[in-house]
């Protein structure tokens, strides 16, 4: 991913690190901690309630850089224009809550916010056109010579 998009994929794995177990807190979630501790400072000596009540919701987490399909609503469409593109497509780059997605779409300037989405997270096609995994100078510490380069890529095909 370009650097102009961290800011965004870091937001978005602090929302997914929020709702994943983790043992520091016994198996549970820093969100369900969260929760539980508001609950319990606006009704103190409460009965104890269902342990899964404040469970979040995962369902609506994706991989994140995947390709996919932004709908273009029907105000945004050309009039008249029956056989034009319904859709456009992005990456995705975060959340926003469970339902809405923020999608990098190449052809526009800012993050474009959607819930009328379709995913293909299988695809190994890049919709960005920077290369992320350029060559690295890595230095070999046998021979202490920084020229030799090496290729980086974490997914060889």
């Amino acid at each position: 991913m370009p650097r102009n998009l961290w800011p965004e994929l870091i937001v978005a794995q602090v929302h997914t690190t929020n709702r994943t177990a983790t043992s520091a807190l016994s198996g549970m979630t820093p969100y369900e901690e969260f929760c539980k501790g508001i609950a319990a400072n606006q009704s103190p000596g409460s009965k104890e309630e269902d342990p899964d009540l404040y469970r979040p919701d995962v369902s609506h987490l994706r991989v994140l850089g995947s390709k996919v399909w932004v709908h273009i609503h029907k105000e945004r469409r050309v009039v008249g224009a029956k056989f034009e593109p319904r859709g456009e497509v992005g990456v995705l780059v975060g959340y926003e809550g469970n339902r809405i997605y923020r999608v990098r779409v190449p052809d526009r300037r800012d993050i474009v916010r959607t819930a009328s989405i379709r995913f293909d997270e299988n695809s190994d096609e890049h919709v960005l056109d920077a290369d992320p995994y350029g060559e690295l100078d890595i230095p070999d510490h046998l021979n202490d010579t920084p020229n030799q380069t090496a290729n980086f890529n974490p997914n060889p095909q």
